[in-house]
């Protein structure tokens, strides 16, 4: 019996390698026992994305006998095979399918792989198919060449400037290079690339606002730039870098201008020229650089129109040999540093009025200063400051004179070189070797006395503070006192009481150009607190001689000016200041400021702060935006 059980045993085992032979199926120990295992797929195709023209491959992998693959594609209607077709396909019916420069028209192919293998006994396989997981390939067209000169506006790039072109608020003449913006344009920066010997002219009507976050510039120009406005004012807000600059040269012959850049307000490599215009230009307070810069031996030439800049490196400055000339206009600066600087280059001033206020230099010339005409006022605040300082000649043409303003010593020192007097004044100017005075106040002009200078009575105001231009301006302009003649007590938190007075006296000065009103009796503020209730600015008395809380002094502040003063620059929704819902009792009054630009918050976050106070220094910067709108501030929460 055993042997008979043998003899099966080995025929059954020779036929079971014949017919492995004969099929070339693997001899495994299921088939030898007569299971042929069921193939299995391991791991799926995945979804690819391409771009045109481009390569990939999609793979299966599985596990079974006498194993085959078909990769298919669905014609919308039905499953069909991929055929190989070197190069564009090949491996169709392998594991692995490879496609070769890829069209758009295979976008959103649908592709799946059939794998079939044997199974079941081994004498008497079947076989068994499976399907993958359909997977989906993404053709993405080729970026289009980029033109070799190109506008980005409104949003869009590499706009071609040799065609015609427009979009909303904006149109571009490609015959004249001419660039026209209306009211209309939605505020993104602008961006023109052009051949650096062309000359693009740009024109404004409206009233418009371009908010750059992104490039270098609100407006910029590879080439030379003409600009000119028809109305309305042009905002340029850069609070990232600069706010109006060009590869080549800059000319301004009309326009209203608000610029406020991080770094320099108008930027050229080469000249510069002022035809005419307002233009405001202020720079960040800390970090910010010059007013207007031009590089690369550019001359500043400015012979008509309204130029105030706030700056805190220079007001103007041009690089290397680059001269600047002044011959008409009014032109007033206010600088921590200096108001007009050269590299080797030269300042001639031969009319025009110019007012200078700054810490250290109000000329700084390492070349030559010619005062032949016009009439100025130059003030620095540091006691080793000088008004003028030449390095080579200061030239005072015929029929002019300087003169101090505070009864220093007639100085006016240049380093080296010599000082040419043409003037009748008597007295004289002298040169020493290594100067060390020189007239901090100064004014030139045709012979005239000039007028009374009140100096600056604040000692604990320092000229490097963050707030001194502030309470400076505050000062001036008769809003503020100090707690003494001479300190101001930048520290000390605001009373109720000076809130009323600030606001009485903001009032008056908008609604007739000057401040007159005095302390009253038998309380110092009763004068003010009558003012604010006769003119609409207060219905209800404060506890006076206590500190303001933020929420307090803005309900008092949001009714100074007339309704018409606080036009909204910044769209601020209902109850998105975070700590002000519009349940608070001053909601109304600290959403008019935050909405007007005169209030931006407590921290990054916008935060009001509403219940705590407030310092006396803070709050000048506040006065300098109730009463100047260009100082204002936009913003978005």
């Amino acid at each position: 019996m055993q042997t008979t059980n043998r003899k099966a045993l080995s025929a059954l085992l020779a036929l079971a390698i014949l017919f492995s032979l004969l099929t070339a199926m693997p001899l495994t120990a299921a088939a030898l026992l007569g299971d042929i295992p069921a193939p299995v797929i391991t791991n799926h195709p995945v979804n690819r994305t391409v771009d045109e023209g481009g390569s990939t491959t999609f793979s299966v992998t599985a596990t079974g006998i006498n194993m085959k693959y078909q990769w298919q594609y669905y014609t919308g209607t039905a499953w069909t095979s991929v055929s190989n077709n070197p190069p564009r396909f090949t491996g169709a019916d392998t594991e692995k399918l490879s496609m070769t420069d890829i069209g758009l028209e295979y976008n959103n192919m649908r592709l799946r792989c059939v794998v079939t293998g044997s199974s079941g006994p081994a004498l008497n396989p079947t076989t068994t198919t499976l399907y993958s997981n359909e997977v989906l390939l993404t053709v993405t067209p080729a970026d289009p060449a980029i033109p070799t000169y190109y506008i980005g506006i409104g949003g869009m790039d590499h706009i071609d400037i040799a065609t015609n072109q427009n979009g909303t608020g904006w149109d571009w003449i490609a015959s004249s290079k001419t660039l026209t913006l209306t009211s209309a344009y939605t505020g993104e920066p602008i961006l023109i690339k052009c051949a650096a010997t062309d000359t693009v002219s740009f024109e404004y009507s409206g009233n418009i606002t371009i908010t750059n976050n992104v490039w270098e510039s609100a407006l910029y120009c590879e080439g030379n730039l003409n600009v000119a406005g028809s109305g309305g004012t042009l905002t340029l807000n850069s609070p990232s870098d600069y706010g109006l600059s060009a590869r080549g040269r800059i000319i301004i012959n009309s326009g209203t201008f608000n610029i406020y850049a991080y770094n320099n307000g108008i930027e050229a490599n080469s000249d510069i020229t002022i035809n005419g215009g307002t233009i405001t230009i202020s720079t960040a307070d800390e970090y910010g650089m010059y007013g207007i810069y031009s590089y690369d031996d550019g001359n500043v030439t400015i012979s008509g129109g309204t130029i105030t800049i706030r700056a805190n490196q220079g007001g103007i400055s041009v690089a290397d040999n680059g001269n600047v000339t002044i011959s008409g206009g009014t032109l007033m600066i206010i600088s921590y540093d200096s108001g007009i600087t050269t590299g080797d280059g030269n300042v001639t001033i031969s009319g025009g009025t110019l007012a200078i206020d700054s810490s250290m230099v109000g000329i700084g010339v390492q070349g030559n200063l010619t005062i032949n005409g016009g009439s100025g006022t130059i003030i620095t605040s540091e006691a080793s400051s000088f008004a003028v300082l030449a390095y080579l000649d200061l030239a005072v043409g015929s029929g002019m004179q300087v003169k101090s303003w505070d009864g220093a010593a007639y100085t006016v020192s240049p380093a080296i070189g010599t000082v040419t007097v043409y003037g009748d004044d008597s007295k004289t100017f002298v040169n020493p070797a290594s100067p060390t005075t020189g007239l901090r106040n100064i004014q030139f002009g045709p012979a005239a006395d000039p007028p009374p200078v009140t100096p600056f009575p604040f000692t604990d105001v320092p000229a490097a503070a963050w707030y001194y231009n502030d309470v400076k301006t505050a000062w001036e302009q008769g809003l503020i006192n100090g707690k003494t003649a001479t300190l101001y007590a930048p520290d000390d938190n605001l009373s109720y009481s000076e809130a009323v007075k600030l606001a009485a006296c903001m009032h008056e000065l908008y609604t007739t150009g000057s401040v007159t009103l005095a302390n009253g009796s038998p309380n110092w503020y009763d004068s003010y607190v009558t003012y604010a209730k006769n003119n609409g600015i207060i219905d209800k008395d404060y506890n006076w001689n206590a500190p303001a809380t933020r929420a307090g002094y803005m309900e008092i502040f949001a009714n100074a000016l007339p309704d018409e003063a606080f036009a909204p620059i910044n769209t601020i929704a209902d109850g998105a200041i975070p700590d002000v819902p519009m349940a608070h009792p001053q909601a109304a009054a600290i959403y008019k400021l935050y909405r007007a630009g005169i209030l931006q918050g407590a921290d990054n976050a916008h935060n009001c702060d509403p219940g705590s106070n407030i310092k006396r220094s803070e709050v000048a910067a506040i006065l300098t935006r109730m009463m100047n709108t260009s100082a204002r501030i936009s913003f978005i929460i």
